[in-house]
C-alpha cells in the first residue's frame, strides 16, 4: 500500500502530505482543486516522464516522494537485489512486509533525480518497479472500451497470460527481426552473387596458372641464359680450351712451373713458398676445367623452351599488371580461397537461415498455442464472472459475450514469411459483446452501451483483470462518472469489497462512492499570499457526512441531506 505522498512545487501545490490507509481512500473536492494533479504527480513518481512545465512558478524544483509498504511477495522484492537498491528491514507477520520509499524530483534544468531507499536510480528501472506497484485508471479510460485492440489485453489479465505474453512478444519480434534481415539477405542476393563470381573469376584466373614462389625471377634467370647461350658456349669453349690443351694449356703451364719449383726448393727453401701456393690452386682449376666441360655439354640453345618461357612470363606479367606483385598475387589466391570456400553454396547458406527462421517460428508458435488455450479455458469463467458484477452494478439484464477467434492449425503448421499468420498477440482475435436488454444478441459495445454503462462495464473488467495481488494498488480516476443513485451505491459495494484485497485511490464526486471510503481526504484550492495552491485534509465521520451531504443537497446542507449521508456511511458499516 501507498503509506504516505509528500508533493512539493508540482503544478498549483506548494507543500503536501498525505497518510493514506489501507483498504479504499477516496479523494475529493471541487473541480480544478488539485485532486488529478495529485493523481499525475504519483504516475510520474512511478515511472511517468516529467515535464519541467509541472514545477510550480517561482520554484526551483519540484519533489514528490512516496512511502510504500509492500509484501516480500511482491516481483519489486527481487528487483531490488537484481539492481543492487538498499533494502529496509522487513517487519510484520513473519517478517512478510517491507519498506520503499521513492523520491523524485524535476528540476527547472530538466534533470530528474530519482532514488530509491535513497539510492540513486535510473528511469528505466524506475519504469520497471512502478510497473509493479501501481494500475492507473484514468477518468476517460472507459472510452477504451471501444477499442476492440484492448479487449485480449484485459482477457490476458484474467487468463494470467501476461508474463506468458512478455515471452511471446519477445520471441515474435526476434522472428519478424530474422524475417526481415532474410527479406533483405534475399533482395542482396544477386549483388552478392554478382561480387562472388566476380571474386571467383579472379581466384580461377589466379589458380589456374599454378604459380610457384618466385617463379617469375626463377624463370627470368632461365631465359636469360638460353638467350645468351650461343655466346656463353663461344667463351665456355675458349675457357675450357685455356684450360685443357695440352700444349699451352693453363694447367700444363701450371704443372711445369710447379716441376721447376720443386727442383729449385731443394736448393733454396724460400721457392717452397711459392710451391705451396702454386699446389693450392691447382686442384681449383682441375675443377673448373671439369665445370666448364659439364656445363658445355649441357647447355644447348633450345628456342621451344624459350617461347614456352616466354609465354608463361607473358601470362604471369598480364596478373601482375592487374593484382600486384608475385608475393601480392599469392596472398590474393590465399585470401580468395577462404571467401571461395565460405562462400561457395549461397542456396546451402539461404536455405540455413530458413531454417533458423523456421525454429523459431516453431517457438513462436509454441508460445501462441499455449496461451490461446488459456484464453479459451478462461473465457467461459471471465464471461460468468463480468455477468455477476454487471448484475451486482445495477444491470437487470446482462449477456456478456467475448467472441474469441483463432487462426486454424492447418493455417499455421506451415510457415509462410510473406504472409506471417501470427500477431503481435499471439494467433487469437478478440471482441467483448454485450446485451442489456432481454431478447436481443449481444453486440459491439460501441453500438449499445452508453457512457455511464462503459464505466461499469471498465470497472468490473478492471476488477477482474487486476485480482492479482501482486498489483496491490489500483488508482481510479473518476471511473464513476456517468452514474448516480442506485448504481453509484452498487459502484461503492464493488469497490469497498474489492478494497479487502487491493488498496484503492479514488477520485469522485459521487456521495455514494464517497460513503463506501474508509478513508475520505479533502483537497481544496485556496489563496495565499495572492497565489492559489492546493490543500488536503483527511476527515473525520462528522466532517464526512457533511461532506456527503453537500454532495447530496448543495451548498446549503439540510437536515434530510444529513440524515440520508449517515444512512449511505452506515450502510456500508454494516
Amino acid at each position: 500500500m501507498l503509506s504516505k505522498l509528500l508533493i512539493q512545487n508540482f503544478a498549483i501545490i506548494e507543500s503536501i502530505e498525505i497518510d493514506f490507509e489501507s483498504g479504499l481512500n477516496i479523494l475529493i473536492g471541487e473541480t480544478g482543486a488539485g485532486k488529478s494533479i495529485i493523481i499525475d504527480s504519483l504516475s510520474i513518481l512511478l515511472g511517468e516522464k516529467a515535464s519541467t512545465s509541472f514545477i510550480r512558478e517561482g520554484a526551483k524544483k519540484s519533489i514528490i516522494e512516496g512511502n510504500f509498504i509492500l509484501s516480500i511477495d511482491n516481483p519489486v522484492w527481487d528487483l531490488l537485489s537484481k539492481y543492487e537498491i538498499d533494502i529496509f528491514e522487513t517487519f510484520g507477520d513473519k517478517n512478510k512486509f517491507f519498506n520503499l520509499i521513492i523520491r523524485r524530483e524535476i528540476s527547472l534544468t530538466g534533470n530528474s533525480r530519482i532514488f530509491i531507499n535513497d539510492t540513486p536510480t535510473q528511469f528505466i528501472v524506475l519504469k520497471e518497479i512502478g510497473d509493479k506497484i501501481i494500475d492507473f485508471h484514468g477518468q476517460f479510460e472507459h472510452q477504451s472500451l471501444l477499442n476492440v485492440a484492448n479487449h485480449l489485453d484485459i482477457l490476458d489479465a484474467f487468463a494470467g497470460n501476461l508474463e506468458l505474453l512478455k515471452q511471446y512478444k519477445k520471441e515474435f519480434f526476434s522472428l519478424k527481426h530474422q524475417i526481415q534481415k532474410f527479406s533483405e539477405f534475399q533482395k542482396n542476393l544477386e549483388i552478392e552473387k554478382s561480387k562472388f563470381e566476380k571474386k571467383l573469376s579472379i581466384f580461377s584466373e589466379i589458380n589456374s596458372l599454378n604459380i610457384l614462389e618466385n617463379e617469375d625471377e626463377i624463370l627470368g634467370n632461365e631465359l636469360k641464359l638460353l638467350e645468351n647461350s650461343e655466346a656463353i658456349n663461344s667463351n665456355l669453349s675458349e675457357l675450357y680450351e685455356a684450360l685443357s690443351n695440352e700444349s699451352y694449356s693453363l694447367n700444363s703451364i701450371l704443372s711445369l712451373i710447379k716441376k721447376k719449383l720443386d727442383y729449385l726448393s731443394k736448393f733454396e727453401s724460400e721457392f717452397n713458398e711459392f710451391n705451396f701456393e702454386i699446389n693450392q690452386h691447382i686442384p681449383f682449376f682441375n675443377e673448373l676445367e671439369s665445370f666448364s666441360e659439364n656445363y658445355l655439354g649441357n647447355l644447348q640453345y633450345n628456342p621451344q623452351r624459350i617461347e614456352e618461357i616466354n609465354q608463361r612470363l607473358f601470362q604471369l606479367n598480364q596478373l601482375k599488371r592487374k593484382y600486384g606483385s608475385l608475393d601480392e598475387i599469392l596472398e590474393l589466391r590465399e585470401k580468395l580461397s577462404e571467401i571461395v570456400d565460405d562462400n561457395s553454396n549461397f542456396d546451402k547458406k539461404s536455405e540455413q537461415i530458413f531454417e533458423e527462421i523456421q525454429q523459431q517460428y516453431n517457438i513462436c508458435k509454441l508460445l501462441a498455442k499455449e496461451i490461446s488455450e488459456k484464453r479459451f479455458s478462461s473465457k467461459n469463467v471471465f464471461e460468468t464472472e463480468i455477468t455477476t458484477l454487471l448484475l451486482e452494478l445495477g444491470f437487470n439484464f446482462i449477456d456478456f459475450k467475448i467472441d474469441l477467434n483463432t487462426i486454424q492449425e492447418n493455417e499455421i503448421q506451415k510457415l509462410d514469411i510473406n504472409k506471417l499468420l501470427m500477431y503481435e498477440t499471439g494467433i487469437d482475435k478478440c471482441e467483448f459483446l454485450l446485451s442489456s436488454n432481454l431478447g436481443e444478441k449481444p453486440k459491439e459495445l460501441a453500438r449499445i452501451a452508453s457512457g455511464g454503462e462503459l464505466s461499469r462495464i471498465l470497472l468490473s473488467l478492471k476488477t477482474l483483470a487486476a485480482s492479482d495481488k501482486n498489483l496491490p494498488i489500483l488508482v481510479f480516476d473518476e471511473i464513476d462518472a456517468g452514474v448516480s443513485g442506485k448504481i453509484a451505491h452498487k459502484v461503492g459495494e464493488l469497490m469497498r469489497k474489492f478494497s479487502h484485497t487491493h488498496q484503492i485511490i479514488c477520485i469522485t464526486h459521487s456521495p455514494q462512492v464517497t460513503a463506501a471510503g474508509n478513508c475520505v481526504i479533502s483537497i481544496e484550492k485556496i489563496e495565499s499570499k495572492n497565489r492559489n495552491i492546493s490543500v488536503s485534509h483527511k476527515l473525520n465521520r462528522e466532517e464526512i457526512i457533511t461532506e456527503i451531504a453537500k454532495f447530496l443537497s448543495g451548498t446549503s446542507v439540510t437536515e434530510s441531506a444529513i440524515v440520508s449521508a449517515e444512512a449511505l456511511v452506515k450502510n456500508y458499516k454494516n
